[in-house]
């Protein structure tokens, strides 16, 4: 938007034990997500913007323990000093975002054994649940991810970034910080739609609405029981039944919310749960509760995020046949 870069400076830092295990690489950054302007990873490090407030900041998290002895540490980038109070509800909401206070450990016992699962856990035990965006961002990020390939979410994501986000220079990084919903709200559809955006322009301004109108009140959702969330996300513009779950486990960290498995995940778990092309979602919904109660959202991230990590790893070649579909 022709806006000068945000340069941030000032530096504050503190230290976050998660329970053990702990796996740093996998809870930061998922094999299985396309890439965003907002985040960049390397092994043990990972970088991030957030905006809080009327504030934009740069986060760098550390892994600076073992997966037996975590330890996280935190440094924090902004424009100007933070006082130490809201340091520290810096540090809370990447606690919950990151999902770092959860203890693991009897998930990874409970089923090291698994013939499924077996693998996983010994590979990447302790991921957590994540999503390193705010409720509003990722219902954003959803409504563009709707019905379209790989190479144009990225395509559409980088132009509404390029339009609408800020850019964001710290710790020697450019990464871009998430646009603000008035930005969005005050351009209406029609520069969005002139992006190629087509219907997802319209979810876009009607979301961002939304915010200003005090409809996503995400905190009040995090304290909330499994059916109070989900009728409340329910009532948000564009969120379905697939895409509730996503929010359910992923923003809110229930990790039962799998009720809906949509059909390109449908394909996923059919390799890995049958070995076969195709088993009908009703079929895959009855054995991962059978199998795995309460932790079935949670144990279906652990298969699809080994699966992704496998692939960087060495490519599965049914895997890239489906990613290029």
């Amino acid at each position: 938007m022709g806006r000068h870069p945000v340069t941030l400076t000032e530096q504050a830092n503190l230290t976050v034990c998660p329970p053990a295990p702990f796996h740093f690489d996998t809870t930061t950054s998922k094999p299985s997500t396309l890439p965003d302007p907002t985040t960049v990873h390397e092994p043990g490090v990972h970088w991030q913007t957030v905006r809080w407030g009327d504030q934009v900041l740069g986060i760098r998290l550390n892994d600076n323990g073992t997966r037996e002895d975590p330890k996280l540490g935190v440094t924090v980038f902004a424009e100007r000093a933070l006082p130490p109070a809201v340091v520290e509800s810096i540090g809370f909401e990447l606690r919950w975002r990151y999902d770092l206070d959860t203890d693991l450990s009897w998930f990874c016992r409970r089923f090291a054994a698994d013939p499924a699962l077996s693998g996983p856990i010994e590979r990447i035990g302790g991921m957590r649940v994540s999503c390193a965006f705010s409720l509003y961002e990722w219902v954003s990020v959803l409504a563009l991810l709707q019905m379209a390939t790989a190479g144009r979410i990225s395509a559409m994501v980088g132009s509404v970034f390029d339009a609408y986000g800020r850019v964001v220079q710290f710790d020697g990084r450019r990464l871009h910080a998430f646009w603000e919903p008035h930005a969005i709200a005050t351009a209406g559809e029609a520069p969005l739609r002139a992006m190629k955006l087509g219907y997802r322009a319209k979810s876009l301004v009607r979301i961002a609405n939304s915010v200003l109108d005090g409809d996503f009140d995400e905190n009040a959702i995090r304290v909330m029981d499994r059916d109070r969330a989900r009728a409340a996300l329910l009532k948000l513009y564009g969120i379905g039944p697939a895409s509730v779950g996503y929010l359910m486990f992923q923003t809110f960290h229930h990790y039962d919310a799998f009720d809906v498995v949509p059909p390109w995940e449908t394909k996923l778990y059919s390799r890995l749960l049958y070995d076969t092309e195709s088993v009908p979602a009703e079929d895959i919904l009855t054995d991962m509760t059978a199998r795995y109660g309460r932790w079935r959202a949670l144990a279906g991230a652990y298969l699809l995020e080994d699966l992704f990590l496998r692939h960087q790893h060495d490519p599965i070649d049914w895997l890239a046949a489906e990613i290029r579909m």
